[in-house]
């Protein structure tokens, strides 16, 4: 049997390679015809997919094709691409609050397009940063030169994204002039004018233009409109190094039209965008090495109005901004080689209501209040009677939000807000699993939130030393560089003469100098992150008397007037200790002796 499955093999072998050889023989025995030449005059889908060194594919899309797809928009200019799906509910603008405005790359994009998808300009972030997501009118087609569609992960050329759009701005590289004016008008009430003049003269070049596009749509509530205006200028130094100053301004808004047969109900209001991008660029490029070092700054405003919530009818403001700083260098030091060094840093803040939820407004109408649930944020408002026009005096969000608001850890998601009919308790219903209720005190004259309860508390308090914990500093150089409280918490303790402050959240020891207003007692703070999880390094700081990385322990010791702290490691060793005393009372001031 081991030899007949041994032959069976052998003749299958001959007859694979018998019918293998076959054609070839055959080949070389009929004749060969030529085809005669075709000439394609249709305009091309896509100017091209560039293979690069590293593997990596873009598609282009020019301004060739653009004209020929009369694209408005870039989800227009994209809609025949490989690989990308557009949405849209509107011939002109897209609407930013649903999926009416979206890009779709190779299933990339859950709505409007999401965050997987990144949007740029001239290699520069434009999107909304407050929840990181693309606004398509933001995108102006008319300062594109190309239209650079990533359709998947690369690192190498825009860092951290699956996909990426990136409009590269027109420039003119040949010597001379050109001028371009363009207008047209159609059904919906329909108007479209565009235009652009560049020209290069010796070491100069330079590009203007803008557009103005507007649409009532083809149904009720599709009205779109677009305005930009951009700006490009370049001098070349030398054969090798040139500089360039871009910048790109619009101003749009596209309406709902909500769902086809939905009522009118259903339709989610406006969507209002902004944006000024201006970026500076020093390139060069010699036989071995070339690169770039890029400036940029993009502000702008993403505003949803007449958003339904519930029963009322809000609006959401939002504004974003970038900066930072992006360089490339490509090195060739040997035949067939590259090497790619590259920086980015970026820098986002933002500030806005996202998913505003509840609203109340004080009795007396000189405060409104805004609990947004996405944003973990409480937002205070100051109200003009007259008018009813609003101006933001205070936020608090549940992680600060950067700075920008005081922290308040029981703001989580939170759904509604009331303020009590005297006027002097607000209270901030959250979603968390407890359903639980925040409590703020109401300043009657400012409207603003206070830590009324502090204030009487050490108002009523008759102890000789006034020692005030809570968990997150105040005052704080090493670890989170924490800063909570100083706007609100702080003028309540140098009100009350309040002697000690001791805090932790950062795992580091930390002893700051006496800290006060002049005429006023001075405070002594402490961070005591040592007692516990992993340590951090110090900084140094003119502010600390004394700072240490290292688990540690505290003695506290109270005399009458006396206030002694000793700071021991865990071999028992003392590394810190100084000593309060009262020099006048008890509401004197002290001396404090440390190392």
């Amino acid at each position: 049997m081991r030899s007949m499955r041994s032959v069976g093999r052998g003749i299958r072998m001959f007859v694979l390679l018998a019918c293998a050889a076959a054609p070839f023989s055959a080949a070389a025995q009929q004749p060969t015809y030529g085809l005669e030449e075709m000439k394609v005059v249709a305009a091309p889908v896509i100017q091209g997919n560039r293979l690069d060194r590293y593997a990596s594919q873009k598609t282009e899309v020019t301004e060739e094709q653009i004209r020929d797809l009369n694209a408005q928009d870039v989800a227009a200019a994209l809609r025949r691409t490989p690989g990308v799906n557009i949405s849209r509910y509107n011939p002109i603008g897209s609407f930013g609050g649903a999926e009416g405005g979206g890009v779709f790359i190779r299933g990339q994009g859950s709505s409007r397009p999401g965050a997987e998808i990144k949007t740029l300009v001239d290699g520069v972030p434009m999107y909304m940063s407050l929840w990181n997501h693309p606004l398509l009118d933001l995108l102006s087609i008319d300062s594109a030169h190309t239209i650079e569609v990533y359709k998947s992960p690369q690192p190498h050329v825009f860092g951290n994204a699956f996909a990426v759009v990136n409009l590269v701005p027109k420039r003119i590289e040949a010597e001379g002039f050109q001028t371009r004016i363009q207008a047209a008008g159609g059904s919906y009430d329909t108007f479209v004018a565009s235009g652009d003049h560049g020209g290069k003269t010796g070491a100069w070049d330079y590009f203007v233009g803008g557009g103005y596009r507007t649409s009532e749509g083809h149904r009720n509530d599709a009205d779109g409109e677009l305005r930009d205006f951009f700006g490009r200028i370049g001098y070349r130094l030398n054969p090798h190094w040139s500089l360039s100053l871009f910048a790109l301004w619009n101003d749009n808004e596209a309406k709902d039209p909500g769902a086809k047969g939905a009522p009118a109900a259903a339709r989610l209001g406006t969507y209002e965008t902004r944006s000024l991008v201006t970026t500076l660029t020093a390139s060069h490029r010699y036989e071995q090495v070339e690169g770039f070092l890029k400036l940029y700054r993009n502000g702008g405003e993403g505003d949803w109005r007449d958003q339904p919530v519930g029963a009322t009818i809000e609006d959401l403001y939002n504004d974003f901004l970038f900066y930072g700083l992006k360089g490339r260098e490509v090195f060739r030091l040997w035949p067939g080689g590259e090497v790619i060094a590259g920086l980015d840093w970026d820098r986002t803040e933002g500030d806005g209501l996202h998913g505003a939820f509840g609203v109340a407004v004080s009795k007396d109408g000189r405060n409104a209040y805004v609990a947004a649930i996405d944003g973990n944020t409480l937002v205070v408002l100051a109200r003009d009677k007259k008018s009813g026009g609003l101006q933001q005096i205070g936020c608090f969000s549940h992680d600060g939000s950067g700075g920008r608001c005081v922290e308040s850890r029981t703001i989580f998601r939170p759904i509604d807000v009331a303020v009590s009919p005297d006027g002097l308790d607000v209270h901030v219903g959250t979603s968390t699993g407890d359903r639980a209720i925040a409590h703020s005190w109401r300043d009657a004259g400012s409207g603003g939130l206070t830590y009324r309860e502090l204030d009487q508390d050490l108002a009523a308090s008759k102890a000789e030393w006034k020692i005030v914990c809570y968990h997150q500093p105040t005052f704080n150089v090493a670890g989170h560089e924490s800063d909570w409280g100083r706007e609100q918490i702080l003028p309540v303790l140098e009100k009350h003469g309040v002697d000690l402050v001791l805090s932790g959240h950062s795992h580091v020891h930390e002893r700051f100098v006496p800290i006060g207003e002049p005429g006023t007692k001075p405070i002594l703070f402490m961070v005591l992150g040592s007692t516990g999880g992993v340590t951090r390094s110090t900084s140094p700081s003119p502010m600390l008397a004394a700072s240490r990385k290292g688990s540690a322990y505290y003695l506290f010791t109270v005399e009458g007037s006396k206030l002694t702290m000793v700071a021991k490691d865990t071999d028992g060793k003392a590394f810190d200790e100084f000593t309060l005393e009262k020099t006048g009372g008890k509401s004197g001031a002290f001396s404090a002796d440390g190392p």
